[in-house]
């Protein structure tokens, strides 16, 4: 290989020039004195680590040993603070990063959601002495839950500390705490336009009030669901009638098993789309094509967290509100959806 290459530049080079244009060959030729070989073995070396100075070990690019980390972390620290409500500039005590369910919040900041009639009889006067009424530039700490919130009010006269609630209560368990009217007036107003905890933090954030924690939504959502499905039950059993009346004034007459047609329109949805029909929850409804209004509905469920936990560690089930009533696929849920509808209508 060598005797190929010198025959090849000699023919155009001289022997002062074949040395230099050698090397970028890769020094394959080797040369024939010993201030050449050197001249060939510095070209050849690799560049010097100072030029790559950022580099590890594996020739990637490190993170520089002099980084401002004091800076990236008081940059950190005040993005945080700016979530809370009651961040300010000035001060340096930056609020936990999780807002819990007794936490205390300084209440010159955000904007809140208050019953005026409740708020204002109990601002009116203090519970220990009767003087009043009690002012919010007394208020030592604010009790935040949910959308409701009690403030811990000192009275200016005796110095006793009065619990001022901005919601009403209400009892839906048998011990335990009350429940306040807003948390479930608002859950309720989540389930009537379709939408869930995110979006109604979202809208709550954007109006700097104190959100809803998944627990407090999940629990008013339970409690208005029972309520929900009484009314929606009801409904459904006036349509019927109204229906009945509304065949009968039309001159229907009915069958030997007193029995009147009815036109009517069924059908059945899957929360689960694709051709696979292994969704786990689908839900059934009949409409009237008189009126257009809903006669009846049912749901399908094959699953029940409560009830799989229990088989998982072959412990007892503790009593809960159990959904699941179907075991086959969710093919057969329509048909079984229809025959149980119509059976109710008789």
């Amino acid at each position: 290989m060598a005797s190929l290459l010198k025959n090849i530049f000699r023919q155009k080079y001289s022997t002062a020039h074949l040395f230099a244009v050698l090397p970028v060959l890769g020094g394959l030729c080797p040369s024939s004195s010993k201030n050449d070989k050197e001249a060939l073995h510095n070209n050849n070396k690799t560049p010097p680590k100072d030029r790559f100075s950022e580099r590890n070990a594996n020739g990637r690019f490190g993170h520089s040993k002099k980084k401002d980390f004091a800076a990236r972390n008081e940059g950190k620290n005040k993005w945080a603070a700016k979530r809370k409500l009651n961040f300010s500039a000035d001060t340096e005590n930056i609020p936990a990063k999780r807002q819990t369910r007794n936490s205390a919040f300084n209440t010159n900041f955000g904007t809140r959601i208050i019953d005026l009639d409740v708020f204002q009889n109990n601002i009116e006067k203090c519970i220990n002495c009767n003087s009043g009424p009690l002012s919010l530039t007394k208020c030592k700490k604010e009790q935040h839950l949910g959308l409701a919130s009690i403030f811990m009010i000192q009275c200016p006269k005796c110095g006793n500390i009065n619990h001022v609630k901005t919601s009403s209560e209400h009892r839906t368990g048998k011990r335990g705490p009350k429940s306040f009217d807003i948390n479930s007036r608002i859950v309720l107003g989540c389930l009537h336009a379709g939408i869930g905890q995110t979006h109604i933090n979202n809208l709550l954030a954007t109006t700097n009030i104190p959100g809803l924690t998944n627990n407090t939504f999940k629990h008013r959502e339970r409690e208005v669901g029972l309520a929900v499905e009484k009314v929606a039950k009801k409904s459904c059993k006036q349509v019927i009638n109204d229906e009945k009346i509304i065949a009968l004034s039309n001159g229907i007459q009915s069958d030997e098993n007193k029995l009147l047609p009815v036109a009517c329109s069924f059908d059945m949805g899957w929360q689960k789309r694709g051709k696979g029909h292994n969704s786990n929850t689908g839900q059934a409804a009949v409409m009237s094509m008189t009126s257009g209004k809903v006669m009846d509905y049912t749901t399908r469920v094959k699953t029940c967290r409560y009830c799989d936990y229990a088989k998982a560690k072959n412990i007892a089930v503790k009593s809960h509100d159990c959904r699941k009533n179907h075991s086959a696929s969710s093919k057969a849920m329509e048909p079984d959806s229809a025959v149980e509808m119509f059976n109710n209508a008789l």
